[in-house]
C-alpha cells in the first residue's frame, strides 16, 4: 500500500488591514488542523496565485483560490472554506437565500 500525498492546500487571500476579515481568517486557522489552507494577506501574496485582477479584486472581499486553480469569492469562498473543514450542514443552511445574516452585507458573504 503507497502512502497518499498530501493535496496541495488551498490560499485563503483576504485583507491584512481588516479587522473582520482577520478575526474571521483566525477562526479558520483554529479549524484546520490538517492544513487545508494557506492563509494570506492579499498584501503579501505572491505570485502565482496573485494575479493583477485578483489583487485589484482582493480590497473588496475574501478569496480563495483552490489547488484546483479556481478562484472563489466573497460568500462562495467561505461556503468552499467551511465545506473542506468538514461544516457541511453549516455551508448547507448558509446557501439558503436570506440565511446569510449581517455577514452577508460584509466581505464574506
Amino acid at each position: 500500500m503507497s502512502a497518499r500525498r498530501p493535496a496541495e492546500p488551498d490560499w485563503v487571500l483576504w485583507d491584512g488591514d481588516c479587522g473582520f476579515c482577520r478575526r474571521s481568517v483566525e477562526w479558520i486557522a483554529r479549524h484546520d488542523d490538517a492544513g487545508r489552507f494557506r492563509l494570506v494577506p492579499y498584501q503579501d501574496a505572491p505570485a502565482p496565485p496573485m494575479t493583477p485582477a485578483l489583487r485589484a479584486a482582493a480590497p473588496h472581499a475574501v478569496h480563495v483560490v483552490t489547488a484546483d486553480g479556481r478562484v472563489l469569492r466573497a460568500g462562495r469562498a467561505f461556503l468552499h472554506v467551511l465545506d473542506r473543514l468538514g461544516w457541511h450542514a453549516t455551508a448547507r443552511l448558509l446557501r439558503v437565500p436570506g440565511a446569510g445574516g449581517p455577514a452577508a452585507r460584509r466581505r464574506l458573504l
